[in-house]
């Protein structure tokens, strides 16, 4: 009789050790050179973005941000389609040779050493 009592005993146990009401971490302490290390991360800020039609058609973007450790990714639109991705790489400039007649537009993302990630477009161009 013992034994057919334990088993749901056991069991409600469990459940109402697992439905605590406090299901947040403790968040962790840092030390004071670990705040200090945080102040001293920028934020990236994204200073211009141009953009030419340069010689045969081809689009030269150039991107100036500032902060630590920025990189820059490029989409290229072809009207509201994304016709070429560059992931994120520490190159201030790229270039794009127009396939076809259109409006274009690049959208450029800065991300900075801490992961924040801005974006800024810039002014479209038409390539006839």
């Amino acid at each position: 009789m013992y034994k057919k009592m334990l088993i749901p005993i056991l069991g409600i146990s469990f459940i109402f050790a697992g439905c605590s009401a406090d299901n947040t971490a403790a968040p962790e302490k840092q030390n004071k050179s670990q705040v200090e290390d945080n102040k001293s991360k920028s934020d990236a800020k994204i200073k211009n973005v141009t953009i030419e039609n340069g010689k045969d058609n081809v689009l030269e973007v150039t991107a100036k941000a500032t902060g630590k450790g920025v990189e820059y990714a490029y989409y290229v639109y072809k009207g509201e389609d994304i016709v070429k991705k560059v992931y994120y790489t520490s190159n201030t400039s790229f270039k794009y040779k127009a396939k076809e007649p259109g409006e274009y537009k690049v959208t450029v993302f800065v991300q900075d050493n801490t992961g924040k990630r801005i974006s800024k477009d810039t002014d479209t161009v038409t390539i006839n």
